[in-house]
C-alpha cells in the first residue's frame, strides 16, 4: 500500500506542476469563463482516462518500447502546442470599450466558444502532452505485473478524478471576476506569455527527441 500512497502523492505533485495543461486551463477561464474551463477539465481528465486505459490495455509496454511510436506522438504533440501558440502569439488585443455596457462580459473574441472546442482543446492538450505519457509509462508500466488489477483500477480513478478536480479548482480561481478583468485588460502580454511557456515546452520535446 505504501506504493500505491507515493504514486498518488507523486501524481499530485506531478498535476499541480505547470505545464501544457495548466497554461490551456488559465488562458481558458480567463477569456471564457468558470462554464468552459471546466469543461476543458472534463477534456483533460478524458485524456488521463484514455493514458491509463492504454496501461490497462497492456500497450504501454509497446509505446516505451517503440520510439517511432513514442516519436510520433511526441512531434504530434508539438505540432499541436506549436499551433495553440501561435493562436495566442495572433490573438487579438482585448478591448475595454466593448464591455460600457457590462463589465462582467468579454468582448465577441473572447465570448465566443463553443463547449465541443473547450472539450476537444482539452482532451488533445493532454493526450498529446509528452509530460503526461511519461509519467504513465515510467509510473504504471513497471507495476502492471506487481499490483492486482483492482488496484490499478482504483488508481485509474484516482488520476482521473483528482486531475478534473484540481483544473477544475485552478479554473474557479483564475475566472473570477476581479482576476479574469486583471487578466483581460493585460491580456495581450498574457497571451505572449502563455505562447512562450507553450514553447518552451515544444523545444523541451524536441530536444529529447533530436538531441
Amino acid at each position: 500500500m505504501s506504493i500505491i500512497f507515493s504514486i498518488m502523492i507523486t501524481h499530485l505533485f506531478a498535476l499541480m506542476s505547470p505545464g501544457p495543461d495548466f497554461t490551456i486551463i488559465i488562458n481558458h477561464s480567463t477569456k471564457y469563463g468558470h462554464k468552459h474551463s471546466t469543461i476543458c477539465a472534463i477534456g483533460i481528465a478524458s485524456g488521463i482516462a484514455v493514458h491509463v486505459s492504454i496501461i490497462l490495455l497492456g500497450l504501454g509496454e509497446f509505446i516505451n518500447s517503440s520510439s517511432i511510436v513514442y516519436n510520433t506522438i511526441a512531434l504530434l504533440g508539438a505540432g499541436y502546442l506549436t499551433y495553440i501558440a501561435w493562436n495566442l502569439i495572433s490573438s487579438k488585443r482585448y478591448n475595454e470599450n466593448d464591455n460600457s455596457n457590462d463589465k462582467d462580459k468579454n468582448n465577441n473574441e473572447y465570448n465566443e466558444c463553443s463547449s465541443v472546442y473547450s472539450y476537444t482543446i482539452g482532451l488533445l492538450t493532454n493526450l498529446l502532452n509528452v509530460k503526461a505519457i511519461l509519467f504513465f509509462l515510467s509510473i504504471l508500466v513497471p507495476l502492471a505485473d506487481k499490483i492486482t488489477l483492482t488496484l490499478q483500477l482504483f488508481l485509474a480513478i484516482f488520476f482521473i478524478l483528482s486531475t478534473f478536480s484540481w483544473f477544475t479548482f485552478v479554473g474557479i480561481i483564475f475566472s473570477r471576476a476581479i482576476i479574469r478583468i486583471r487578466f483581460l485588460r493585460y491580456s495581450y502580454i498574457v497571451d505572449k506569455l502563455l505562447a512562450l511557456i507553450l514553447l518552451f515546452f515544444v523545444t523541451y520535446i524536441l530536444f529529447d527527441i533530436f538531441i
